[in-house]
């Protein structure tokens, strides 16, 4: 009796054994991790330690990602604006409409399947309803398989060589704008439905190739004096006012 006792705790063990490793062990083919809950936040001042945002998230007023501070986006998320008309009278605001101003890094990094989204949080959406991303610093940011729609000005670029790469901007206003000795790589973006795609203003160094630029009421590139931008021929336009168009100068149809 006590033999068959002992032989049955000991089949006890060796199940109880084989279940923590069914749990735990890549080897036995089944890994048991915990569900993905989803994430839902809302953002609004200042960010003054490395940040992940993924999920859905809500920027209710401006946010402003500190120097030195990295700010860091995972595909598939979605990142609405909410519209404000209010005056700004902090020094750090460049608009009165909600903003995203990079004074550290951002690495907003999707992928083909699951873009990141900058989108307005207004049900019926236009162009102008939130401000835009303002990269304000010389760390190099990268955006890549985003897409970003209904803003005055998508990209606002001061200083640094940010990689702007695969992206989709729609209906905005402006949808990247060099300036103030900024180098950006803006290669195989797709815009679409803006007044001006892309404005390269004095001091600035962009590399611009292998774009579609499409349906702008103005030009699809603006080049003002002093700026020394490089524009290969593999950039593909379609129904724009002027395709290249100079400041006082002349216009390539």
């Amino acid at each position: 009796m006590s033999f068959f006792l002992l032989k049955k705790k000991n089949l006890f063990c060796l199940l109880a054994v084989l279940f923590l490793a069914l749990q735990i062990s890549p080897s036995f083919g089944i890994i048991n991790e915990p569900k993905h809950r989803a994430y839902t936040a809302n953002w609004s001042g200042q960010i003054f330690r490395d940040t992940t945002w993924r999920d859905t998230v809500t920027v209710t007023a401006d946010v402003v990602v500190m120097p030195g501070v990295v700010l860091t986006i995972l595909p598939g998320t979605t990142v609405n604006f909410v519209q404000s008309k209010s005056s700004k009278i902090d020094a750090f605001y460049f608009s009165a409409q909600t903003e995203l101003i990079i004074r550290g890094r951002l690495i907003a990094a999707g992928k083909p399947n699951r873009p990141i989204i900058f989108t307005s949080d207004n049900t019926e959406k236009k162009t102008g309803d939130w401000a835009g991303i303002y990269l304000d610093s010389r760390e190099r940011s990268v955006l890549s398989n985003c897409v970003i729609e209904y803003a005055e000005t998508a990209l606002s670029i001061f200083g640094g060589a940010p990689l702007i790469n695969n992206n989709q901007i729609d209906n905005c206003r402006y949808a990247i704008v060099s300036q103030l000795q900024s180098a950006p790589l803006i290669s195989l973006n797709t815009i679409v439905n803006s007044e001006v795609a892309i404005t390269c203003l004095p001091s600035s160094q962009p590399k611009i190739h292998n774009n579609v630029i499409e349906n702008s009421q103005e030009e699809a590139i603006f080049i003002g004096l002093g700026t020394f931008p490089i524009i290969t021929e593999s950039n593909r336009f379609k129904n724009n006012r002027y395709n290249i168009r100079w400041m006082g100068e002349r216009t390539l149809e």
